[in-house]
């Protein structure tokens, strides 16, 4: 695809990816991963239960001292599968919360931090980046110059020896 109609293809592509990685996704953040304050807490139960429509959610419930040193304790959904198999009870974890609703904290990769993105989001941005950027590569290189001087090249003779 060459002219216009490639060029404008590849700045939509490039453009669009990149707003998509860099504006797009980290602003899906929650006000508690924005301001939210950072205590050490405990993991007391793993868990998997049914969500809606038999599917399967998987829960952490911690509990964590605020910053009045009152305990809280608190069950979150948990998107990040890779976490929750990390997630041993007993074990500390991070815990951010509001001082003024610290019943509603959780934790990074759990439900009420962050808005989840779909991991197809990601794929599709990358891909539309490395499209584009090859898609610039060959829209937007100059076309080789030929020489004049250069012509056909004469026919090869080969000679023979007896």
């Amino acid at each position: 695809m060459k002219g216009a109609a490639g060029k404008a293809l590849a700045v939509i592509l490039v453009v669009g990816a990149m707003y998509v990685l860099l504006v797009g996704l980290p602003g899906t953040r929650t006000e508690l991963a924005r301001r939210g304050v950072r205590e050490i807490g405990e993991v007391q139960l793993v868990d998997t239960q049914a969500g809606p429509g038999g599917a399967s959610v998987h829960t952490v419930t911690f509990i964590f001292a605020d910053t009045m040193k009152r305990n809280h304790q608190v069950t979150r959904a948990v998107y990040d599968t890779g976490l929750w198999q990390r997630l041993k009870p007993g074990s500390e974890v991070a815990v951010y919360f509001l001082p003024e609703k610290p019943d509603q904290a959780s934790i990074a990769g759990a439900e009420g931090y962050s808005a989840p993105a779909p991991p197809s989001v990601r794929f599709v941005a990358w891909t539309a980046l490395v499209a584009g950027i090859v898609l610039a590569v060959r829209v937007f290189r100059p076309a080789p110059v030929h020489s004049a001087e250069v012509g056909p090249r004469p026919p090869r003779v080969t000679v023979a020896r007896r």
